[in-house]
């Protein structure tokens, strides 16, 4: 299947592009086509649609966050009419269960809110429409330039460790719900067929105690390279490693997914950012 992916400066759209190990052969093209109204020859099956502010620069720009988005979704849309593309898979986020939100005020899951009703409306038997809500992705592929790479916690933590500086975490107590890059592939070669005009599936992997996660990783950074990571809290205490009760991954294949997706990160940093 030919898969077309818009954001060349996307951490998901590069990820997607690279990974050597997928079963769909993906162009990756810059959202200036959408501008330009360029016009192409090649046959596409499917668009997926990753456009958009990450959640940082969105509480930065949040005036024009949900105007630009919707814009480029609509450009996409005449794009996929155009293109005779009838399926479009769009990438959401989790982070719309999470009861703390103010939708009103949080512009990225509001952006994400409004871009879901809006493909609703959209989707028929000639455009079908996936939504894909994802937890917090990690794992890096080949050559990934995206600076979004490092937006990724466990991505950030590596590269911290790896060039020998203090990282800091403010809440002990806190959890994430990560997603390894090679699992969302799996799920995407499993759902690239959906027959729906409409239809929204949650993507996550397991939800782990960030400081469980990072000790997690410590150990295979420690394994690898004989060092240990320094990780401290806001107030300048040092997390003791040592001292945090083990965690219990049951399913064994989860956590043999998860420590493969974080050594493969660890390698690719370590190679190519001379760590």
């Amino acid at each position: 299947m030919k898969v077309l992916i818009f954001g060349k400066k996307g951490y998901l759209s590069n990820s997607l592009l690279f990974d050597q190990k997928k079963k769909f052969r993906v162009t990756l093209l810059s959202k200036k086509v959408l501008r330009e109204k360029i016009k192409f020859k090649e046959k596409f099956d499917l668009i997926i649609h990753s456009l958009g502010a990450n959640k940082f620069d969105s509480e930065k720009n949040k005036k024009e966050t949900l105007k630009n988005k919707k814009k480029l979704t609509y450009s996409l849309i005449n794009f996929a009419k155009e293109h005779n593309i009838r399926k479009i898979i769009y990438i959401s986020s989790t982070n719309i269960y999470k009861n703390n939100y103010n939708y009103n005020k949080n512009s990225y899951i509001n952006g994400h809110l409004q871009i879901e009703k809006s493909l609703k409306k959209i989707s028929s038997a000639k455009l079908k429409i996936l939504v894909l809500r994802i937890s917090h992705l990690f794992g890096i592929r080949d050559i990934v330039k995206s600076k979004g790479k490092f937006i990724s916690v466990p991505n950030k933590f590596i590269q911290s460790a790896l060039n020998r500086r203090k990282y800091l975490i403010k809440d002990k107590n806190a959890k994430i719900n990560i997603l390894p890059m090679s699992y969302l592939i799996f799920k995407i070669e499993n759902l690239i067929n959906f027959k729906k005009n409409y239809k929204i599936v949650d993507i996550s992997f397991i939800n782990l105690k960030l400081t469980f996660l990072l000790q997690l990783i410590s150990k295979r950074i420690i394994h690898k390279f004989k060092f240990k990571p320094k990780i401290h809290f806001n107030d300048g205490k040092q997390l003791d490693l040592n001292k945090i009760k083990e965690y219990s991954i049951k399913n064994g294949a989860k956590l043999k997914i998860l420590n493969k997706e974080i050594d493969e990160t660890i390698d690719f940093l370590k190679k190519n950012y001379k760590l």
